[in-house]
């Protein structure tokens, strides 16, 4: 019989590329999702990004507690997922920008 699951101390610079690197994917992720949205419609990208920082939210909680769990890292701050959900709609709003 196994114990609990130990956390992994790890060092901040480590959590800190992994939060980062997490967002950045989520935001790209979420940038494709609305180019086949919108390509599968016949419409073209053009405007401002349509995303809401709601969004964000909702897909960063949805992955960067897991990514962390599955790391057995301890949980995310609200300070992290802050910066996560808005490291997400930038990285979304620039794959957005840079697509038009």
């Amino acid at each position: 019989m196994s114990g609990p699951a130990r956390l992994v101390a790890v060092e901040p610079d480590a959590r800190r590329a992994l939060l980062r690197d997490t967002a950045v994917d989520i935001g790209r992720r979420w940038f494709a999702s609305w180019r086949e949205d919108l390509l599968r419609e016949g419409r073209v990208i053009e405007g401002g990004f349509p995303g809401r920082l709601a969004e964000a939210r909702a897909l960063v909680a949805a992955s960067v507690g897991p990514a962390f769990a599955k790391r057995r890292l301890s949980a995310v701050t609200d300070e992290e997922l802050g910066w996560a959900v808005h490291a997400t709609y930038d990285e979304a709003k620039r794959a957005w920008l840079t697509a038009r």
